[in-house]
C-alpha cells in the first residue's frame, strides 16, 4: 500500500534530482536561517542560558540548543508541561519558505506536488 508519505518522499526525491546542487544548498540555508531566527523569539527565557544555547549550521541543515535541559522545555516532562520553541519554529519556517519556494517547485513538479508537499 503507498501511502502520502511514500508520495511525498518521491516528489521531494524527484525536485533534489532537478535542482542544482548550488540551490538545494541556498534552499537549505533559507530554512535553517527562518527556523533559527523564530525559535530564539520562542524559546521561554528565564535566565537566558536556554537562548544563548541556541547555534544553527547552514551547511548541515541543523538548529540545536544544547543547554542539557533544553529537551525537557521543548518535550515537557512528568513534572513540568511542554514549552515547545523549536517545533512550532519549524512549521512556521516551512510554511514562510513554502511560500518563497513555491515558483521554484511548482516549475519542476507541477501544482499537484505543490499541494501534497507543502500543505
Amino acid at each position: 500500500m503507498r501511502t502520502n508519505a511514500d508520495e511525498v518522499a518521491q516528489l521531494i526525491n524527484h525536485l533534489a534530482e532537478q535542482l542544482p546542487k548550488r540551490v538545494k544548498s541556498e534552499m537549505l540555508a533559507e530554512y535553517v536561517t527562518e527556523v533559527y531566527v523564530v525559535s530564539q523569539m520562542l524559546v521561554p527565557v528565564d535566565t537566558g542560558r536556554l537562548q544563548r544555547s541556541g547555534r544553527m549550521n547552514k551547511a548541515e541543515g541543523t538548529v540545536n540548543y544544547d543547554a542539557g535541559y533544553a529537551a525537557f522545555v521543548e518535550f515537557g516532562t512528568s513534572r513540568m508541561d511542554a514549552q515547545p520553541y523549536v517545533r512550532p519554529a519549524m512549521r512556521q519556517a516551512r510554511q514562510i519558505i513554502g511560500r518563497l519556494w513555491r515558483p521554484l517547485v511548482k516549475r519542476i513538479l507541477g501544482e499537484r506536488a505543490i499541494r501534497i508537499i507543502l500543505k
